[in-house]
């Protein structure tokens, strides 16, 4: 019974914690301009599609010692200068849109290497 109650405990601790500090609300979206609905040209990003590979050698690389494969890395620099729509909305604030694919891919993960937030400001991925 005692590993039950303490199967069930931890299992509410799994469920409760969060990796991630939210604070509520939505992305905005820009009401006044309906073309920033329409994702082309600069405002979208398209990656290659990654490499393919079977499963299989993944498991042979891993059993001669190779880490399995995770990701195929593609190093960019976007910013709202060189990419993306930028917006300045009714209140003055500003509003970076932007699109990023890569076909075939099963994730995207983004790295900010160079990342900083005022007050106010917010981020939605």
């Amino acid at each position: 019974m005692g590993r039950y109650f303490i199967f069930v405990v931890l299992l509410f601790f799994v469920f409760a914690a969060s990796a991630q500090v939210g604070h509520g609300g939505k992305p905005m979206m820009h009401s006044g301009d309906h073309s920033s609905n329409t994702i082309s040209g600069k405002n979208k990003i398209t990656f290659p599609a990654p490499p393919q590979f079977s499963i299989a050698a993944n498991f042979r690389d891993a059993e001669k010692g190779r880490p399995l494969r995770f990701a195929y890395p593609n190093f960019v620099e976007l910013t709202p200068e060189n990419s993306g729509n930028t917006s300045v909305l009714e209140d003055g604030r500003l509003l970076w849109q932007l699109r990023l694919s890569s076909p075939g891919a099963f994730s995207l993960n983004i790295i900010f290497d160079q990342f900083q937030l005022v007050p106010g400001d917010s981020v939605f991925i």
